[in-house]
């Protein structure tokens, strides 16, 4: 969305100044899209975050005006990223690669007292339930149900791992590997979106398990650029390591998936999603 206030995308004139209104005709259209296009939907994206930021400011300057911002942990972090034709598509929603899930993430605790740690490891997002239950002292009562049998570990709190560089160091471990998905069985045909797809990522490697088409990608971590050349083929004995542990990790989420409730979702909602793309 283009935002008065900034002006990151004011020189382009060019045809995506109409189109870009709606992100599925960009992605219907996004065979077309030249550098110079991918550049001006950038910094539409620029424009967004400033705003964003902007809101947030707002809202942490709102807790500081009624004192509750000493009191309070707060958590910065996104759903997502986006991907700008890196792996051939626009958006989201049906890749997972790095561009989608390496995502922000700020934990402010109350203790922290103005300091400032980066955990460097991986960390998964899912992380912030037992987080922000560890920063607001309860106990998380459902994580041992949650990591029962031989399952995968479940992601804990980050506040031990950030609390392990005390002493002046400047990072923390994270965790040693994380795990993404996305199952989409139920979109329109003419979308494109009917994806089924898993990622493992570790300090060294990334295993994106495509299970629609059948396909494993296999990458080495910190290449640049990221995640363009699949090494499943050279790499067997990684690529069978990986997956017995992405498959243990699947297994597990299954059990958890069939306990969800299923509901229908109102009207409104739906149409929602549909204009976010979503749908």
């Amino acid at each position: 969305m283009n935002h008065a206030e900034w002006d990151f995308a004011d020189g382009y004139q060019g045809w995506l100044r109409q189109d870009a209104r709606d992100i599925n005709n960009l992605v219907a259209k996004r065979h077309l899209i030249d550098s110079l296009g991918v550049d001006y939907l950038r910094d539409l994206y620029d424009e967004e975050i400033a705003y964003t930021d902007r809101e947030i400011g707002r809202l942490l300057d709102r807790l500081e005006a009624r004192g509750l911002a000493h009191e309070t942990v707060i958590v910065v972090v996104a759903d997502h990223g986006e991907e700008f034709l890196e792996h051939g598509w626009l958006g989201h929603t049906i890749t997972l690669h790095d561009e989608v899930v390496r995502v922000p993430l700020l934990v402010v605790h109350p203790d922290s007292a103005g300091t400032r740690r980066s955990v460097n490891g991986l960390v998964e997002t899912r992380a912030l339930f037992p987080t922000i239950l560890d920063g607001a002292g309860v106990a998380d009562a459902g994580a041992g149900a949650r990591a029962g049998g031989n399952a995968p570990a479940i992601a804990g709190s980050l506040l031990p791992s950030m609390r392990a560089g005390a002493g002046g160091a400047e990072s923390a471990p994270g965790f040693g590997a994380a795990y993404s998905s996305v199952t989409i069985t139920d979109a329109p045909w003419s979308s494109g979106k009917r994806v089924r797809l898993a990622s493992l990522r570790t300090k060294d490697w990334t295993l994106i398990a495509d299970h629609t088409r059948g396909v494993d990608l296999l990458y080495r971590a910190g290449e640049f650029p990221a995640e363009r050349e699949n090494v499943a083929a050279a790499e067997p004995d990684v690529l069978r390591s990986m997956k017995a542990a992405l498959d243990g990790w699947l297994r597990h989420g299954d059990v958890e998936m069939a306990d969800a409730p299923a509901s229908e979702p109102a009207p409104d909602v739906v149409e929602k999603l549909r204009s976010l793309g979503y749908l």
